[in-house]
């Protein structure tokens, strides 16, 4: 359940999904390692005294922090006519609609943002497995090519470089494209291109109970958390959801819904640490855990 704890996940933008996965394990292995002692050791005190800090530290951010500029989002979870759906969410104000992942041609999404005068972040197959933003005075942008072919999509297709963002009246735009969220690097390259707000098309493959949609879904907010920036996941089935920068989900789709709303407050555009040192993280976690193994052979080697 650490993807809906907001309060925790603002650790992310430090340390990134990694340092926040390092933290998990620690605090798990500190957990069976006082089971196994059947006592109250150091390293669960100090664990869990430091998650109550984390804990405390960004309930406080949520509280103090004032959020600025909003923008009011869409996201569709349906397979078909689109046009309904759009209406429907410009009805409620909606100004900006994220659809799923190669869903419709450009021209079928520049009448749309015509037609219902909405800014629209589409799945597109253009030279590739491509998101797009179509404009209302129909204008249409380059397109952003998935940078993570998942399973059996053709290798000939384009794969991320140049890595666009879109400019529009609400600032920069983003996108990544479905299987791009379990890796850090796209949405860190949008977060440094300036993104306020990252649009996610997705179709995922199906699983029952529609597991594999929950299990990727929940990347959303971790992602989100980890550059700042709010994220608009359109899926055709299952787990459409739109996340703020602190990764709090504001609207969550239903398996019966078909639309998601909110008003977004969009982030700042210039990323965070973790945005800047990317998979460093990696290395860093990776000794942490080496010295951690080691002081505790060390120390049982000692004891009489």
């Amino acid at each position: 359940m650490l993807w809906r704890d907001a309060p925790l996940l603002w650790v992310a933008g430090w340390v990134g999904v990694w340092g926040l996965s390092f933290l998990a394990w620690a605090t798990n292995a500190a957990l069976a390692l006082a089971v196994m002692e059947r006592r109250l050791n150091a390293p669960l005190k100090a664990l869990a005294g430091g998650l109550l800090a984390l804990h405390l530290l960004g309930w406080l951010q949520h509280a103090l922090i004032r959020e600025g500029e909003t923008l009011r989002v869409a996201v569709v979870q349906w397979q078909g006519d689109y046009a309904p759906l759009i209406a429907q969410a410009k009805a409620q104000g909606a100004q900006l609609v994220v659809l799923p992942e190669v869903c419709c041609v450009p021209e079928g999404a520049v009448r749309w943002a015509q037609q219902m005068q909405v800014w629209l972040i589409f799945g597109t197959s253009y030279g590739g497995n491509a998101a797009m933003l179509a404009a209302p005075d129909g204008t249409l942008s380059e397109p952003y090519y998935k940078m993570y072919p998942f399973g059996s999509e053709p290798r000939s297709w384009y794969t991320g470089d140049p890595v666009r963002a879109f400019p529009s009246p609400f600032g920069t735009l983003g996108a990544v494209i479905c299987y791009d969220t379990m890796f850090t690097a796209p949405c860190r390259r949008q977060a440094l291109n300036g993104a306020r707000l990252i649009a996610v098309p997705t179709s995922d493959p199906y699983a029952p109970g529609y597991l594999l949609h929950h299990l990727h879904g929940a990347m959303t907010t971790l992602r989100a958390a980890e550059h700042h920036v709010p994220l608009a996941r359109s899926e055709y089935r299952a787990a459409s959801m739109i996340v703020d920068a602190w990764g709090r989900v504001l609207a969550y789709a239903t398996l019966e819904a078909q639309l998601a709303i909110a008003d977004v407050p969009l982030g700042s555009g210039r990323g965070t640490l973790a945005s800047r040192v990317g998979d460093g993280y990696v290395l860093l976690c990776l000794l942490l855990a080496v010295g951690i193994g080691y002081t505790r052979s060390r120390r049982e080697r000692t004891l009489p």
